[in-house]
């Protein structure tokens, strides 16, 4: 139970994070799940589409989507949970930290 009550906690943060670095139009939190696809096709010899990780997975197409091709999305825990299982990849595999060029030392 207390488990689950700081992953909800952390993911507010996060979300929160997130959204206030889009108002200031900072991206900080950049998504890999394009390369994570990439490696599973290669590594399958098949094509991986985006309705297949979202049915294996069980998150949202829509959700999908945005992470690919919006810059500064938000993910909750949960997804990054479930996208980690599915590609069997740490999250510093799925997200990385990009520092903002303009940003003081």
């Amino acid at each position: 139970m207390r488990t689950v009550l700081i992953k909800r906690h952390f993911a507010i943060a996060f979300e929160t994070f997130v959204y206030q670095t889009q108002l200031l139009g900072i991206n900080v939190i950049r998504f890999k799940l394009a390369e994570q696809m990439e490696k599973l096709q290669f590594k399958q010899s098949r094509r991986i589409t985006i309705q297949e990780v979202a049915d294996t997975t069980g998150v949202n197409r829509m959700t999908l989507s945005r992470i690919l091709n919006h810059k500064g999305n938000g993910a909750t825990t949960e997804t990054l949970d479930r996208l980690c299982t599915y590609f069997e990849c740490k999250v510093e595999d799925l997200i990385e930290h990009v520092p903002d060029p303009q940003a003081e030392p």
